[in-house]
């Protein structure tokens, strides 16, 4: 029997083991693949638009009526040789438009009732004595266009009065013309919209009467809804 087989086939021995040895996956040190997990990140969610109304407190500025009432005290004076003293009461109402927190426009009503002390001259009484005593009326219808500030109202305008004289030379009632200023400190509120307020009046008024100017002086306190 040959050894001749037996010899080949421990010469190609170790190539096959080496052949074994690299290519088999289980032999030797196992290679280990580690695959991490996706991250996906997700877009964040449209959060719904938050609208804040701001909503205007503000009064809007706008015409509305106007009311005032008022007493005072009047000292009256026409100057002169001829002229006259008095002192009298009176009463004031006010009718108009706040026309916005700045002007209004309205008619003043004044009466006045008051006592008399005329010199010579043209108011002499029939007696012939150098001084009188008499009895005076006044109304004052004056058209007004006032400057509304805090505070303080300023007006002026023109006025249609009519005097009432007894105890004279001769009793006679007489409509002149007239003008009218005012001013008055008003506790109150300023500002667009309504408001009312405790008034202190002080009003001077010229009338042309006859061949004199017949000046009113007032003081008084009274109420304002501008």
């Amino acid at each position: 029997m040959s050894l001749l087989p037996k010899r080949r086939f421990f010469a190609a021995a170790p190539v096959v083991v080496t052949i074994l040895l690299v290519g088999s996956p289980s032999i030797g040190q196992e290679a280990t693949v580690t695959t991490s997990p996706a991250v996906v990140v997700q877009p964040a969610a449209a959060q719904p638009a938050v609208v804040v109304e701001k909503k205007d407190k503000e009064e809007k500025d706008f015409a509305h009526f106007r009311f005032g009432l008022g007493l005072d005290g009047n000292f009256l004076l026409s100057p002169g040789t001829e002229g006259l003293q008095g002192l009298g009461i009176g009463i004031q109402v006010r009718l108009g438009v706040q026309i916005n927190q700045w002007m209004a426009a309205y008619y003043q009503a004044h009466g006045v009732l008051g006592g008399t002390l005329a010199n010579s001259g043209d108011l002499e009484p029939a007696a012939g004595s150098g001084t009188s005593t008499g009895i005076i009326g006044l109304l004052f219808n004056s058209a007004i266009f006032e400057a509304t500030l805090p505070v303080l109202h300023v007006g002026a305008g023109p006025s249609v009065d009519v005097i009432g004289v007894k105890g004279l030379v001769a009793d006679s009632t007489q409509a002149c013309f007239g003008l009218e200023g005012r001013a008055a400190i008003v506790i109150g509120g300023h500002g667009p919209g309504r408001h009312g307020g405790f008034a202190i009046n002080f009003n001077v008024h010229p009338t042309f009467w006859e061949s004199t100017v017949l000046t009113t002086f007032s003081a008084g306190i009274g109420g304002e809804m501008y």
